[in-house]
């Protein structure tokens, strides 16, 4: 097995969550995700390398009313070569994902 370090594509980028569920698409590496609940109830996110929930399921965070969680994979990541999609399963979420890459 190879393992590459990917920290020659610089510094993260913050792409911010929509809120609902959402694709970006380019040649990426997942760095993270954080978010918090906007309204009262809970928020529950899945990460999937893809473009859809049927894809590699990577990542996943959840926080009651009033809190917020993260996921923070680097200084690697994990390469999503095919994008990646964002789905949000409950709650109104504020924050961001963080990538490396060309987002298209």
């Amino acid at each position: 097995m190879t393992i590459n370090n990917l920290s020659h594509l610089g510094e993260a980028n913050a792409v911010v969550i929509t809120g609902s569920n959402q694709t970006i698409s380019g040649q990426l590496v997942f760095m993270g995700i954080t978010a918090s609940d906007a309204g009262t109830g809970s928020i529950k996110i899945h990460v999937y390398h893809g473009t859809s929930d049927t894809d590699p399921h990577i990542a996943g965070i959840y926080a009651q009313s009033g809190g917020s969680d993260f996921v923070w994979y680097g200084p690697n990541g994990i390469r999503c070569p095919n994008g990646i999609y964002i789905k949000v399963y409950s709650g109104t979420p504020e924050g961001s994902v963080f990538l490396k890459g060309t987002v298209v």
